[in-house]
């Protein structure tokens, strides 16, 4: 594999990540436009990421922060 053609895959696979994380964000501002605003919002994206895993189970019922 050429060099050119590494760092060619390299950008396609950042911008299909980048694209992914900005559609995922459309989506759940169309959903609830003040979904970001809540306390648990980015903590709950960080743990969609691994949401195949099952390992957040104990987040589901996450209490405020208040």
């Amino acid at each position: 594999m050429t060099s050119r053609k590494a760092v060619d895959m390299l950008m396609q696979t950042m911008e299909e990540y980048a694209n992914w994380g900005f559609h995922f964000m459309e989506d759940k501002l169309t959903d609830d436009p003040n979904y970001f605003y809540r306390e648990t919002a980015f903590l709950e994206v960080f743990l969609a990421f691994d949401a195949s895993t099952g390992e957040n189970e104990e987040y589901k019922d996450l209490e405020s922060l208040d």
